[in-house]
């Protein structure tokens, strides 16, 4: 920083350096589990859709529609096409024109699993009276609760001190991260998980 940017001083961020002696090995590794805990609470009478000509009218996923207005989930059942992409039992029709199995709520606990995170790093840092080392390499992955949804990362780190004399010193530092995931999306409420 030079000139008015640093008026006010600087904030130098250091990171680990290698320390004199016999070289040293560390491993940490931890793991977390993730759960759902509570979900929001959610009407289980009514269905999607919208008035259609004066009456309720159920509208599925496939119109694209965003409306909650459609008609009691009592009164709904499935036409049984097996084919249809968006429930096995098939879409949803008034009762009474269907195959007869009275149509259900969507269970939002079902959709949801497990997740976990591993992560592990080791290092390695020693040195002589003029040169010290550091070396480390770390590795998460992260399962999240919801399906398809996850994160890893691969990182490699190295430092490298060497006094030239009792005036000069010289260091060398660099880095190597590679991450990336698949990635849920997230506030859109047409597009999102619930």
């Amino acid at each position: 920083l030079y000139g008015i940017r640093a008026a006010n001083g600087a904030i130098i961020i250091t990171t680990k350096a290698g320390e004199k002696g016999t070289p040293k090995i560390s491993f940490s590794t931890s793991v977390a589990v993730d759960e759902i805990n509570r979900f929001p609470e959610l009407q289980s009478e009514w269905s999607q859709g919208r008035p259609v000509g004066g009456v309720a009218t159920w509208r599925g996923p496939e119109t694209f529609e965003g409306f909650s207005w459609g008609p009691a989930i009592s009164s709904l059942e499935y036409d049984g096409d097996s084919e249809y992409l968006f429930d096995s039992r098939g879409s949803l029709v008034p009762r009474g024109t269907g195959n007869g199995q009275p149509a259900q709520a969507f269970d939002q606990t079902d959709f949801f699993r497990r997740g976990y995170t591993l992560d592990n790093n080791v290092s390695i840092n020693g040195g002589t009276d003029n040169l010290r080392y550091f070396f480390s390499a770390g590795h998460l992955f992260q399962q999240g609760v919801v399906p398809n949804a996850d994160f890893s990362r691969t990182s490699f780190r190295m430092n490298l001190n060497m006094d030239l004399s009792d005036r000069f010193s010289m260091g060398a530092s660099g880095s190597y991260v590679n991450s990336g995931g698949s990635r849920i999306q997230r506030g859109s409420s047409l597009s999102g998980v619930m």
